[in-house]
């Protein structure tokens, strides 16, 4: 994946409203570390502003989501360019330059960039060689315009600048407790604030439609939709179809409930009645219980994550399906495990009762489908 946009690098300030530093309120230890580092008072609302004790030529960017401090750092993209290019990817950015500069020499920013993996590099020359010892200084320089390219391959990240003469790089791991800069528990909680958000919202969403070819009989009359196949082959991402004289419809039929139970997550259509009854199993055994419209759901994990189904039945005789959401850049994962019965799954008011589980381990998963 590349991206390759030329950008200005100096943003115009919004009004600033300053407020105690002991009244702010962060998101996460990081931007709580961060912030405190600057020893200001911290803005009200979202503000660009200069530091000039800090760094010259350059402002500090504060965002904020409903009085939460959600992000901070080095302003090197506008909001229209991070939607074109990354968001997290371009806020990591910002946020690990502010972090560089905050270091009080070069050593501690040389022992910062090994702590994280991360390299950067000026024309070439790694960060600490000779005339490359200040990452203020390379950040003064960077002068309109700036060609900017982020590449991705495998699991580390390339962030390229080049204006003037010279040419910056950072590369860095794509690892989701570095990009967002975020634990476990903080990444938990953050997730439930999503979920929450999202249970109250319209969505409106409609099956894709495909030519009659990329359907493949299964048996009988039953035809599939073949998708991916995630960590074990009976992950998968294939989508179940009826066929009705020339036409398709996704199965969703008694006769074949564990087709059915696998249509359900990986449609947008026939969830559009179904809620679910989440327990959040979050770090720390905390768990909390939701309630929201399928639909909804799925609509979070829609964008950034690819989503695989095994349903089955359990030594119990109950139906069982595992959904696995596959960060789609990061790759971490996060699991719904659901178990029901026929009857159940059919019942347009009941909802269906399921454990959630955030920012889990890729192996667990092994364990769940042998």
């Amino acid at each position: 994946m590349r991206r390759l946009i030329t950008i200005g690098l100096f943003l115009l300030s919004t009004p600033l409203v300053l407020q105690g530093q002991n009244d702010s309120i962060f998101a996460n230890r990081k931007i709580k570390q961060l912030a405190e580092a600057l020893m200001i008072p911290m803005p009200e609302t979202d503000t660009i502003m200069p530091i000039p004790s800090l760094i010259n030529g350059k402002s500090i960017v504060f965002r904020y989501d409903k009085q939460l401090l959600v992000h901070i750092g080095v302003s090197l993209f506008s909001d229209e360019n991070k939607e074109m290019i990354n968001k997290p990817i371009c806020n990591f950015i910002e946020r690990f330059f502010l972090e560089l500069v905050e270091q009080k020499n070069t050593t501690d920013a040389k022992r910062k960039l090994e702590e994280f993996h991360v390299e950067l590099s000026k024309n070439g020359a790694p960060f600490g060689s000779k005339g490359f010892n200040s990452v203020s200084n390379l950040l003064e320089i960077m002068i309109m315009p700036v060609e900017f390219r982020f590449e991705q391959k495998d699991m580390q990240g390339r962030a390229l600048w080049t204006f003037d003469k010279h040419e910056i790089e950072l590369v860095f791991p794509l690892y989701r407790e570095i990009i967002d800069g975020t634990d476990k528990a903080e990444s938990d909680r953050q997730i439930y604030h999503l979920l929450e958000m999202a249970s109250q919202e319209s969505v409106n969403q409609e099956e894709e439609s495909l030519n009659n070819s990329y359907y493949s009989l299964l048996f009988n009359n039953v035809y599939v939709l073949n998708g991916e196949t995630f960590m074990v082959k009976n992950l998968t991402s294939n989508k179940y179809y009826l066929k009705e004289g020339n036409s398709f419809k996704m199965l969703f039929d008694k006769q074949y409930p564990e087709y059915s139970l696998s249509n359900l997550f990986l449609s947008s259509v026939l969830g559009k009645n179904k809620r679910l009854l989440i327990t959040h199993r979050q770090y720390g055994h905390f768990t909390p219980v939701l309630q929201m419209p399928l639909v909804n759901f799925l609509n979070v994990f829609s964008d950034e994550f690819l989503t695989y189904c095994h349903a089955g039945y359990t030594r119990k005789g109950e139906l069982e399906i595992i959904v696995v959401f596959n960060h789609k850049l990061l790759n971490y994962i996060h699991l719904l495990q659901l178990r029901t019965s026929v009857q159940e799954l059919f019942e347009e008011d009941k909802p269906l009762s399921c454990d959630f589980y955030s920012n889990i381990p890729q192996h667990y998963i092994k364990t769940l489908i042998q």
